[in-house]
């Protein structure tokens, strides 16, 4: 079974359900907020016995303070009419909620952000767990035992966010109670503005009213649950060297599209959000809907950010002696141990190319061309896959990939995933 809310060690949490006190008090002064004791870590452990070569002792990093780090390390680089760069103070203010359209910094009196309170009272009944979401601003350093008296409070740790945030499913009942933590700045919700990507929001404002626009909608945390269902996607052939297309894929090596059917998408889908997939390793869905949906589903608590799906596109990386790979790939070929696998997601791999006609690969075709996943009309992906584990037999290093020997048997196969043509 899945749990909906899970934390990054992978502790289920039970909420509890909504209590009725709503009467929430105001924010207690500083000298009546919780004092949390943590224990100090040890400075040295004991050392271990003596070994061939001489003794090894373990010893601990140094305590770091309780102050939390300030942005870019309190410096930035500014280009000068001379062309060096020059180190200047930066504005240290690190109480910062971050998001690609901007920085949101709350009122330096507020502890609880309006907006968190009024997305607690409003907590649908038939929410399966009774939170809301929103994000917990440290002002001492966030460490395990801080986020457990989160959780000891009904929270749920859900990840890290910038600047110095924790981001956090909230029990109704508890936003006061963590709110005057000692280590605690502020807890609160990011604004409307910052929950759309400027892209989409350029997109949005071109487009007609009618007009939908493809985005992924990533959310706070995971939908899937016990009703859920995938199906696989694409069409698989295998290769082998200098034979080229040998047999098909079996159809569960494929890729998985999931659809959640939970709460989360049944919520999108009653503002117009026509969903064709979930991606639970990014937390998001993938979804059409017109700009006037686009509001109403920025609008939910449980959406974290709107972004456009981008068409992809073959763009070109530098040569690669520029980064090095000329000089470590004499003495590491890729294939050397027999335990590294690679693959790409591209435009296909052109495998009757002379560098490339020497792995074992498997593919499957997401852009369903004709001529399959071992066929590329666009030439980027060969390109690609050329700089990765291309191998010239005619002596000439300069068409060698950066691992040459990837791909050199039938269970260390070269992935290849073609998603546009």
């Amino acid at each position: 079974m899945y749990s909906q809310f899970s934390d990054r060690a992978g502790f289920a949490v039970r909420l509890p359900l909504l209590c009725a006190a709503m009467a929430l008090t105001a924010l207690a002064p500083a000298q009546d907020r919780q004092e949390v004791q943590i224990p100090e870590r040890a400075t040295e452990l004991p050392a271990r016995e003596t070994v061939a070569g001489g003794e090894v002792r373990e010893v601990a990093l140094p305590q770091l303070d309780d102050a939390i780090p300030v942005p870019n390390g309190g410096i930035r680089y500014v280009e000068t009419e001379s062309g060096t760069k020059e180190i200047l103070p930066q504005d240290s203010d690190p109480f910062f909620l971050g998001f690609v359209a901007g920085k949101y910094y709350p009122p330096a009196e507020e502890r609880v952000d309006p907006l968190l309170r009024a997305a607690a009272a409003a907590i649908p009944v038939d929410r399966q767990q009774q939170v809301t979401f929103g994000f917990a601003m440290f002002s001492k350093r966030i460490t395990e035992e801080r986020l457990q008296v989160l959780r000891d409070l009904g929270a749920t740790f859900l990840g890290n966010h910038p600047h110095y945030a924790a981001k956090l499913a909230f029990p109704a009942h508890s936003l006061d109670a963590i709110a005057d933590l000692d280590f605690v700045r502020w807890i609160g919700m990011p604004r409307d503005w910052q929950k759309v990507h400027p892209k989409l929001i350029d997109a949005a404002q071109r487009a007609g009213a009618e007009q939908e626009l493809t985005v992924w909608i990533n959310v706070y945390d995971t939908d899937l649950n016990d009703a859920s269902t995938f199906d696989y996607i694409g069409e698989g052939a295998l290769v082998e060297p200098e034979q080229g297309v040998v047999g098909l894929a079996r159809v569960d090596q494929g890729a998985e599209r999931w659809m959640t059917n939970g709460w989360k998408q049944a919520a999108l889908t009653s503002k117009g959000a026509n969903i064709s997939e979930y991606s639970d390793s990014i937390q998001a869905f993938r979804a059409k809907l017109t700009p006037t949906e686009l509001a109403a589903v920025r609008d939910l608590d449980f959406v974290l950010f709107v972004e456009l799906d981008a068409e992809p596109t073959s763009a070109h990386e530098e040569s690669q002696p520029m980064c090095g790979v000329d000089l470590t790939r004499p003495s590491n070929s890729g294939g050397f141990f027999g335990d590294a696998v690679v693959g790409e997601a591209d435009s296909g791999i052109e495998n009757s190319h002379f560098i490339l006609n020497h792995v074992f690969g498997i593919g499957w075709d997401l852009a369903g061309t004709a001529g399959g996943p071992w066929d590329d009309q666009n030439g980027h992906g060969t390109h690609v896959a050329g700089s990765i584990f291309g191998g010239s037999y005619t002596g000439n290093e300069a068409f060698y990939g950066a691992a040459p020997g990837l791909g050199g048997a039938a269970d260390l196969r070269i992935f290849n995933v073609k998603i546009f043509d």
